[in-house]
């Protein structure tokens, strides 16, 4: 239990650190882009990340539990959560539950925005 937490924390500080690089020394350096357009690259290919680290992990069982968690909670966690999202998404969908799958996605998205502006309203 210990190694696993250390691990997912190892990966959320790769992944975090990815993240700053990819949107604000790439992305936005080299395109003078606003930080929008960094946020959407990092979300893309944290989506990629992780489908290919579950398609790796579970076709080939090319990684250790311990491995899975750093690479997918911690790394990708770390670089977008909005990665995880997707994924649940995409299993819910090849496991048929479309209406489920519709519902979770106007949910999540709803319901994050609602949270965002009460934060900015709550802090003033």
């Amino acid at each position: 239990m210990k190694t696993t937490v250390l691990l997912v924390g190892l990966g959320g500080a790769l992944g975090s650190i990815m993240r700053y690089l990819m949107t604000y020394r790439i992305i936005c350096r080299i395109t003078r882009l606003p930080e929008l357009y960094g946020t959407l690259a990092v979300n893309v290919t944290g989506c990629l990340l992780i489908g290919i680290a579950y398609g790796l992990a579970e076709r080939h069982d090319w990684f250790s539990p311990q491995m899975r968690w750093l690479i997918t909670t911690g790394l990708c966690g770390g670089y977008t959560t909005f990665s995880a999202f997707t994924y649940e998404n995409v299993r819910l969908l090849q496991n048929g539950h479309y209406g489920f799958c519709f519902v979770y996605i106007l949910a999540g998205i709803a319901l994050c925005l609602a949270a965002t502006f009460a934060g900015i309203m709550i802090a003033g």
